[in-house]
């Protein structure tokens, strides 16, 4: 939380989110979680924690689960980005648009 305070986000990407990687209950400060792609009961149960949700993977591509911090899991749909796409690039442009517009 004092990370938080002083303006700390951290940003985790794992493939198994289980206490032997996360110990002492540092999934519980977690207020953004996506599950992404075909997980087991457990993976959905280790990132989520325990729940009552069904989580019914229905056969699209990008199809997944993510909790906003609000302890609602919801689905979402992530987009298909082609190979060589330029994030950065992306990312720069629509920072010098909002610059732009602000002066």
């Amino acid at each position: 939380m004092l990370g938080h305070q002083a303006g700390f986000f951290l940003i985790l990407a794992c493939q198994r989110p289980d206490a032997k990687y996360l110990v002492d209950g540092i999934r519980d400060q977690f207020m953004f979680r996506a599950a992404l792609g075909r997980m087991s009961d457990l993976g959905y149960t280790m990132m989520f924690g325990e729940t009552d949700k069904d989580f019914f993977l229905k056969p699209i591509q990008g199809y997944d689960f993510v909790d906003t911090g609000i302890g609602v899991i919801s689905e979402f749909y992530t987009p298909l980005v082609s190979k060589g796409y330029d994030f950065l690039g992306k990312i720069a442009q629509a920072y010098n648009e909002v610059s732009i517009t602000k002066n």
